[in-house]
């Protein structure tokens, strides 16, 4: 079996499919620790403009929102997420058109729970993301998604947060999104060393008497409490700790 290693990045993949697709026994990964077995090749990848283009007019030929829905589930953490967008490609091409509600194929139904995981962590995630003012005033959040979502949470804090010099952190992937409060940039970024604004302990403080506060003892559910708030979240929630 043929064992194509590409980045998770659309192009990269892309070309890897080019690459892969003509092989009937292929898979893909993007895992670089992936294990293969005595039997497969490992073939690495180098992204190319010219395959990647050829792709996606054939896939945009196919169904119009094929590329997006490929980039979203690409970001998605699921270690078996390439080949299982590759799976969902070879029946796009066999089918000859969309195939996005035919649910009865599990190419199908994989590539809606990639896509659903990346969206449910965006929608979880805008509302437990918590800031810490620093000295020189930015605002800065450190995460650990599941996903890789960073740069599409940008623009939504960046309404939220007009004019304000924010970072959002993703210390599991070193990728952060830096905001001068007007627009922003997704960078490399390893660990921050940063220094908070004196009021900043006084803020947390606050909010933890204010949590506490509404926190009615007698009516915990704790159960329901971790479907809001997983618990993987919980190390950067002030309220937690």
């Amino acid at each position: 079996m043929k064992v194509f290693l590409c980045t998770p990045s659309p192009e990269c993949f892309l070309t890897a499919v080019y690459d892969a697709i003509p092989f009937e026994d292929s898979v893909i990964s993007c895992e670089q620790d992936r294990q293969i077995g005595l039997l497969d090749e490992l073939i690495p990848v180098a992204e190319d403009p010219e395959k990647t283009a050829k792709v996606i007019r054939k896939l945009i030929s196919l169904d119009p929102c094929s590329v997006r829905d490929i980039s979203l589930a690409l970001r998605c953490g699921v270690p078996e997420r390439a080949d299982m967008i590759f799976r969902y490609i070879k029946l796009l091409i066999k089918r000859g058109r969309p195939v996005r509600e035919a649910y009865g194929y599990a190419e199908v139904m994989d590539m809606e729970s990639l896509k659903h995981k990346v969206t449910h962590e965006i929608d979880k995630l805008k509302g437990l993301i918590r800031f810490m003012e620093c000295e020189d005033g930015t605002l800065y959040a450190p995460y650990t998604p599941d996903c890789d979502i960073t740069e599409l949470l940008m623009p939504h804090f960046l309404a939220r947060l007009p004019g304000r010099k924010f970072i959002i952190h993703d210390l599991g992937r070193h990728l952060a999104g830096i905001s001068n409060g007007e627009d922003y940039i997704i960078t490399p970024a390893g660990e921050a060393t940063i220094t908070l604004a004196d009021c900043e302990m006084q803020y947390e403080s606050l909010w933890k008497r204010y949590y506490n506060a509404v926190n009615i003892e007698a009516r915990r559910n704790d159960r329901q409490m971790k479907g809001y708030m997983p618990v993987r979240y919980w190390k950067f929630l002030p309220e937690k700790s």
